[in-house]
């Protein structure tokens, strides 16, 4: 059947890219990282093409989908082909950056397309979807700027920059509250907005606090640590499709 077909080579593309990122952490595993990697990334768009069939997706689906894979190919072998081997750190962040966007992306189609039928634990993690994938965005878009000396090395240092972070993190808790459950909202005299719009709010709020947090955690860190923080960003990807994926 299609269905235990599309899941167990969802698992095999986790499991790939799992062990490419242990590959890749070691040098003389990194030519086997690499091809694990791009197995684990085919896995992925055959097992999507198999839910796109389960669901019934008209042909020209599959030919947007066919279009705009071939076209983000084409623009990344043209980037890649004049990546020196110096240069993959800040490379490596630039294209977690997109992986931020697209987990932000799949989110918000997820919860536009089904606003209104949701469960909660489908919002919880969209929320953390977008979460996630703003820090990474914004995170990574640092990275690659310090990394590629468009950026001073030199730590961030705004005063109380801890209690900046905790303040931040304050405010987005108490958007996802409110976007797992509207019905708070009439609680603290916001009765103006429609359960669905206040929902939407604090999804949008919460990017663009996340976006500032993810900004403001890498910026505070000095730029020789720039390589060790793209190794995290790059678990932060990871975390924020997975994410995405269980909406």
């Amino acid at each position: 059947h299609l269905e235990n077909v599309s899941g167990s080579v969802g698992i095999a593309a986790a499991v790939c890219a799992i062990s490419a990122i242990a590959g890749l952490a070691d040098q003389k595993s990194a030519r086997t990282g690499n091809v694990l990697g791009i197995a684990g990334v085919t896995y992925g768009l055959a097992a999507t093409a198999a839910d796109m069939s389960l669901a019934g997706a008209a042909p020209a689906a599959f030919q947007q989908v066919g279009l705009l894979g071939g076209l983000g190919a084409a623009v990344g072998t043209a980037v890649a082909s004049q990546v020196g081997p110096t240069e993959l750190p800040q490379t490596v962040a630039a294209f977690h950056s997109l992986v931020g966007i697209a987990a932000m992306a799949g989110a918000a189609g997820e919860y536009l397309g089904n606003a209104g039928d949701l469960d909660v634990g489908t919002l919880s993690a969209i929320y953390l979807a977008v979460f996630i994938g703003a820090i990474t965005f914004t995170g990574s878009v640092v990275a690659y700027t310090k990394l590629s000396g468009m950026m001073s090395s030199k730590a961030l240092s705004l005063p109380g920059r801890d209690q900046l972070n905790l303040g931040m993190l304050g405010v987005l808790a108490v958007g996802m509250a409110a976007f797992l459950d509207p019905s708070l909202g009439s609680t603290v005299g916001i009765d103006s907005l429609t359960p669905e719009a206040l929902q939407l709010s604090s999804l949008s709020f919460g990017a663009v606090v996340s976006s500032i947090l993810g900004f403001h955690l890498v910026a505070s860190i000095g730029g020789p640590d720039m390589p060790v923080v793209v190794t995290v960003l790059n678990s932060y990807s990871g975390w924020a499709l997975v994410a995405g994926k269980t909406g």
